[in-house]
């Protein structure tokens, strides 16, 4: 009579939950590029809507005429540091006959990426002889990030040097991998990453690193 019960049960109650959470699991699969794309939208009209009131925290402190043209190294001292949301340089990269042009500002928040290229706050600066992260969208100023190939060269325009980098690795990764840059290196190195694939609209789970070998620059002597 328990058996019966149970068999009872199992038809009139699991069975139909197993098949309503596979129904729901199918509609999620189908839907989800729909609804992330939904929330990126949702982000960016936010965005718009708040931009009037963040305009203020916009600086651009880069001005190419500033650059003096050190051979080997620029005293700390002659340096003006950016702060959260000023543009004080621009990232070149060039692809064929292109030539991308692209602002780079201190920071890396949702309206920073919408102006141009993102310094996350946590890395070192150009002449520091460390990691340089930089981010931007993987379907506007870092869609050219693509186009890129091993032995490509980048170049950090700043007030107080021209950088160049060398491309030597190109990579898509888990947007959590460790492995994909190290901030406490010894050496300079400029990581660039966006969303991957590329032309995708919504959230993803990978990144595509950019990473580089310092060419030439000024190093900053923080004695002087």
């Amino acid at each position: 009579m328990v058996t019966r019960f149970l068999r009872k049960l199992a038809v009139h109650l699991f069975l139909p939950l197993a098949f309503l959470l596979l129904g729901y699991l199918f509609l999620y699969l189908a839907f989800s590029p729909f609804i992330n794309f939904g929330i990126s939208a949702w982000d960016a009209l936010s965005n718009d809507l708040n931009l009037g009131q963040a305009e203020e925290i916009y600086k651009d402190i880069y001005e190419e005429k500033l650059f003096i043209g050190y051979d080997s190294y620029v005293p700390s001292s002659e340096i003006v540091y950016p702060t959260e949301g000023t543009r004080y340089g621009k990232i070149l990269i060039t692809h064929e006959s292109d030539i991308y042009d692209i602002p780079l500002y201190f920071g890396d928040t949702n309206p920073i990426l919408r102006r141009g290229a993102g310094h996350y706050m946590g890395s070192h600066f150009p002449g520091e002889k460390s990691t340089i992260l930089v981010s931007a969208h993987n379907n506007t100023y870092f869609n050219c990030l693509k186009h890129l190939e091993i032995g490509d060269i980048i170049e950090v325009r700043t007030n107080y040097g021209h950088y160049k980098y060398e491309v030597v690795k190109l990579r898509a990764l888990d947007k959590n991998d460790s492995t994909a840059f190290d901030l406490s290196a010894d050496y300079e190195n400029l990581v660039l990453y966006t969303c991957y694939p590329f032309d995708t609209l919504g959230l993803t789970n990978k990144r595509y690193f950019v990473n580089t070998k310092l060419v030439s620059g000024p190093y900053i002597n923080f004695h002087e």
